[in-house]
């Protein structure tokens, strides 16, 4: 019920929705609502989504810690993969969960096009998947640092997925403000 509320609210310039997944046109129409958006009056950005692609979630990121201090972050529904990425790895410190919210993390990967032999084509796709693996280590040491137990990050590290609901997302959002 409260999704469907905020799906009803007015649209302004300064309110911005990450609905649905992380594809190459969501980020088009982030950035596209970002740019619209009046950087000298607060901006919200509300995150419903089952993930998508790392590259995309790592641009939003970027685009919100450029403003973090004017702008908020709710997440309602879905923070799946990359949106939990985006809720959490984001700087901003105006953060909030709203009751019907759960979470999910895990490894982040990409997809990449193979050649007949079953490896990675292209030169480029090699080089990022070179540094998928080495990003990792660099993700540990994030979910690390917004407060995963280590039986939560012994899930990840087993490629599994690690869900949580809406009191675990919010004691995760209290250890990253007091951390």
């Amino acid at each position: 019920m409260i999704f469907y509320q905020i799906n009803q609210m007015k649209n302004t310039n300064n309110v911005i929705y990450i609905n649905g997944e992380v594809t190459d046109s969501l980020v088009e129409h982030f950035i596209s609502c970002y740019n619209k958006a009046d950087k000298n009056e607060h901006i919200t950005i509300y995150i419903n989504s089952v993930g998508g692609e790392i590259a995309h979630s790592a641009l939003i990121i970027d685009i919100i810690n450029k403003n973090a201090d004017n702008i908020s972050l709710v997440a309602c529904g879905e923070i799946f993969s990359a949106a939990f990425e985006i809720f959490f790895f984001s700087k901003c410190n105006n953060k909030q969960l709203l009751e019907d919210c759960i979470g999910m993390a895990h490894y982040s990967w990409s997809t990449f096009a193979l050649d007949e032999a079953g490896k990675v084509s292209s030169e480029y796709e090699k080089f990022l998947l070179q540094e998928m693996k080495k990003n990792k280590i660099y993700t540990l040491k994030k979910f690390q640092e917004i407060g995963l137990t280590q039986k939560e990050l012994g899930v990840i590290k087993r490629g599994k997925d690690c869900f949580f609901n809406r009191e675990r997302l919010e004691e995760l959002l209290k250890y990253k403000r007091n951390g």
